[in-house]
């Protein structure tokens, strides 16, 4: 017959086990965007991930609506810009890798889809030149945090992985919950400073955007339910604010 000292021992061996599964259970769900990050996914891997988007997208108080309708099986969707006054702007566009075909609707005019592929993964046409920044229908919750890591060349790993050597002293996290529409997710509050504090140069140009975002993994996308970026250009400060809304596969 077993003792009931054993029978104790084994519960209580039993429920450390649960306890330490469920810690690393809540421990990697909250570091799943950081390493959905580090698989540094090509915008046509992320397209081919979901059928719609919805988001508001603020720029220093000005709002406007975004929505993209996109068809993984064609790889070609249609992105539209909603303007706070009601109009409309859409483009069609089609995608390997990334954007090779890119025309706005209306029009028989075909954009050059490298020099838009910034602005769809970011959600916003920044010209240094004419220090000018405007809207533009991206994938910003999908892609903006992505674009920024390459563009400053973030090694995302380094911050979870303990056998780093080196980590990006610019980034900073902390566990969060992450509110995705109607729903909570454990994710991270990601700070990313900005390395270059001067005014936006185009040889600079994403490093001098800080940013702060609330990241979370929705179906199998690291999404972020809330991203600021702040800049200054000719001599204007930029307050940007990306505003989840919807997403479906």
């Amino acid at each position: 017959m077993v003792s009931r000292i054993a029978v104790a021992i084994a519960v209580a061996f039993a429920l450390t086990l649960i306890s330490s599964g469920a810690g690393l259970w809540i421990f990697y769900s909250h570091m799943s965007p950081l390493m959905g990050l580090a698989e540094k996914r090509t915008m046509g891997q992320v397209l081919d991930s979901f059928t719609y988007l919805r988001y508001e997208l603020v720029i220093n108080g000005e709002s406007y609506t975004v929505e993209v309708n996109n068809d993984p099986s064609a790889r070609r969707g249609t992105a539209t810009l909603v303007y706070p006054n009601g109009s409309r702007v859409s483009f069609s566009y089609n995608y390997t890798s990334t954007l090779v075909f890119l025309r706005r609707e209306g029009s028989n005019v075909t954009l050059n889809p490298l020099l838009y592929t910034e602005a769809f993964a970011t959600s916003l046409v920044i010209d240094t030149d004419l220090g000018r920044v405007e809207p533009f229908p991206g994938i910003a919750p999908l892609f903006a945090v992505n674009f920024l890591g390459n563009a400053t060349r973030i090694d995302w790993r380094s911050l979870y992985d303990p056998r780093a050597e080196v980590r990006p002293q610019n980034v900073v996290y902390d566990f969060e919950t992450v509110k995705l529409g109607k729903e909570e997710r454990r994710g991270v509050l990601l700070q990313i400073d900005a390395l270059y504090s001067g005014e936006m140069q185009r040889a600079l140009k994403w490093y001098s955007v800080s940013s702060l975002g609330k990241l979370a993994n929705k179906e199998g996308l690291v999404v972020a339910g809330e991203l600021t970026l702040e800049f200054t250009l000719a001599g204007t400060p930029y307050l940007v604010e990306i505003r989840f809304g919807e997403l479906r596969r």
